[in-house]
């Protein structure tokens, strides 16, 4: 697997209110019906079978965009990016309320990792200029995206 950089997100700590709800909820429900005491762990693979369930539906793109970036297929890894950012502009709501159509807990929307995964993917396939557009652009809708700034200011010392 190749060590390369890809775009995941800082955490929101308050994002994480929902999760916490949900997991109360499954409990408070698994303790109602199951009799033989393992109401934890039936909430606890309810839980994270929701949490995986939404997000392997919702960011299928994405995810595929990843493991490509991962294996070094960057045509496909820019395919993938590229659906996945399409998919959040039309869908920006399920973007902008993450926290609860996914239960993420990301500071960064998936459209903007998207973007800055498909700017970082330009660069390694020799398409600085496209790239550092991208990276322009980013910041000109994200003013405070910490991977567009380091990202042009390496590309301006090269």
């Amino acid at each position: 697997m190749a060590n390369v950089p890809f775009v995941r997100g800082k955490i929101v700590w308050w994002y994480t209110i929902p999760q916490i709800l949900l997991m109360l909820l499954l409990l408070w429900g698994f303790s109602q019906f199951a009799t033989d005491g393992l109401d934890f762990i039936y909430a606890f693979i309810a839980y994270w079978a929701i949490l995986y369930l939404l997000r392997w539906i919702i960011a299928t793109e994405h995810r595929k965009g990843i493991a490509a970036l991962k294996k070094n297929k960057y045509e496909r890894a820019l395919d993938h990016f590229n659906k996945s950012v399409a998919y959040f502009e039309h869908n920006a709501w399920i973007d902008k309320y993450r926290y609860i159509t996914m239960f993420s807990s990301s500071r960064m929307g998936y459209r903007e990792m998207g973007l800055c995964n498909i700017a970082f993917t330009l660069s390694q396939i020799g398409r600085g200029a496209e790239a550092k557009e991208l990276y322009r652009k980013i910041l000109s809708e994200y003013p405070d995206n910490g991977i567009a700034i380091a990202s042009l200011k390496m590309m301006a010392a090269i």
